[in-house]
């Protein structure tokens, strides 16, 4: 077992790493050795600290490993499902799955492809449930920065769903608290399939379909 003192200390220090090039080194070396069991550890604290760490360094860490990455991938978007009270893991999880796929597929848009095609049924399927409006958030990077090709018809029609799975609700549910929630859901899918329809490729390729689904 780690040593959780030792590992603290660790994730503490990312932000003075760039400029300490010998001590990034043992802790490159460090996170590698022990990935399986760092990515396993089910201490809050450690998945907070492990989160933002990934969220700057993944990429010069794994970028020519792509199971290492993968892992990692599955580690932050589990994260991002976290029900934790605060939400503080989900956000946390949901800006470094949102850098990776906004950003980081410059330098590693082959693996964030990947990513994306890994995951794409559990996307769908949350998108029916998941009530964190920041989940949303990371859905809208993904249509506006990954190639979706012949899933962008299955992931719109997901988010056509979920909008009216949430209307039908606010219409048996008088608490405002809960609907105002459910309003937030339904702009963040709305504003999504804008991305969608506003590219020219899915425009082309899928214009009738969107009329029939729509109308």
């Amino acid at each position: 077992m780690l040593d959780s003192s030792l590992l603290i200390f660790v994730l503490l220090i990312d932000d003075y790493l760039q400029n300490c090039a010998e001590v990034y080194k043992d802790i490159k070396a460090f996170i590698k050795t022990n990935l399986k069991e760092l990515l396993s550890i089910k201490s809050y604290l450690i998945k907070m600290r492990l989160t933002l760490f990934l969220s700057v360094y993944i990429d010069d860490l794994f970028k020519n490993d792509h199971i290492e990455f993968m892992s990692c991938c599955e580690y932050l978007f589990m994260n991002l499902l976290s029900n934790d009270e605060g939400k503080a893991l989900s956000f946390h999880a949901a800006d470094a799955l949102s850098d990776l796929i906004a950003i980081k597929k410059n330098t590693m848009s082959e693996m964030v492809q990947v990513f994306y095609l890994k995951f794409n049924t559990r996307i769908k399927e949350q998108i029916l449930v998941n009530t964190n409006s920041i989940f949303f958030d990371v859905i809208l990077e993904i249509v506006g920065n990954i190639n979706l090709d012949e899933n962008v018809l299955d992931i719109t029609t997901f988010l056509i769903d979920r909008i009216i799975i949430e209307e039908n609700n606010s219409k048996n549910n008088k608490d405002k608290k809960l609907t105002n929630k459910k309003c937030v859901v339904v702009l963040k899918c709305l504003n999504i399939i804008k991305t969608i329809v506003s590219n020219n490729q899915c425009i082309s390729s899928y214009t009738v379909i969107y009329y029939f689904i729509l109308y």
